[in-house]
């Protein structure tokens, strides 16, 4: 049995889409965060990690 699905108010776009939606927004927030953090490069994302497995992280 197939059902219809109605639309109130609208075209919401395509339904299927949503995952990637999703992600999207997710990695905009993580790219966000991690340039307001003062990490600009890959070369500054390393040095975080290998400070933080050291333990002598210092963040300013």
């Amino acid at each position: 049995m197939e059902m219809e699905v109605e639309e109130i108010g609208g075209y919401a776009g395509d339904f299927r889409l949503m995952p990637v939606k999703a992600f999207g927004i997710a990695a905009s927030a993580s790219i966000a965060f991690l340039r307001a953090s003062g990490i600009h490069k890959v070369e500054d994302l390393m040095e975080v990690g290998a400070n933080i497995r050291t333990r002598t992280w210092n963040p300013l």
